[in-house]
């Protein structure tokens, strides 16, 4: 881990931040000074030593300043936005699987996967269903279709 942190200005001087409890704030930079080199950290031990309250946990989370994973783990949102750790002093996070649930954003924050629409390879693609048909008809009987490429040059060449 680092022997330095940084918290950008942009973050924690957003309205959003300065309007949460003092010590969900404070919750904030302890766990941004104890998180790994990725941004991952398990907050409840740091809590019950520093005294801070589940609510002040769940502010963070309602905000979006934490995202939390189902084992107690939690990764702080904006930690690219906050540092940059040169590669001859980065240690790789051991929250392999978290890590990899999420997706960085263009602003360097991280995102679930699920927020931004991607599939993590655990749901189902889409099915999409073209047509219909149905037992015992011949096709023969069947009008036939016309492409949607088809129908929109036929609207666009008529005269209104």
């Amino acid at each position: 881990m680092a022997q330095r942190r940084m918290f950008s200005p942009e973050i924690v001087g957003s309205e959003e931040f300065k309007t949460m409890p003092m010590s969900s704030q404070a919750l904030y930079f302890h766990l941004g000074m104890d998180a790994d080199d990725d941004g991952f950290i398990q907050p409840k031990l740091l809590m019950r030593a520093v005294g801070f309250t589940d609510d002040d946990l769940k502010v963070l989370l309602a905000k979006r300043f934490l995202i939390e994973f189902g084992n107690g783990v939690v990764v702080i949102k904006h930690w690219l936005i906050h540092n940059m750790i040169r590669a001859d002093r980065y240690k790789p996070t051991r929250y392999i699987e978290e890590k990899n649930s999420l997706f960085i954003k263009e602003n360097k924050a991280y995102t679930d996967r699920l927020q931004t629409g991607l599939q993590s390879g655990n749901q189902m693609a889409p099915q999409v269903r073209l047509g219909k048909v149905r037992l015992g008809e011949k096709e023969s009987a069947q009008a036939p279709t016309k492409n949607p490429a088809d129908i929109a040059r036929e609207f666009f060449t008529k005269e209104h």
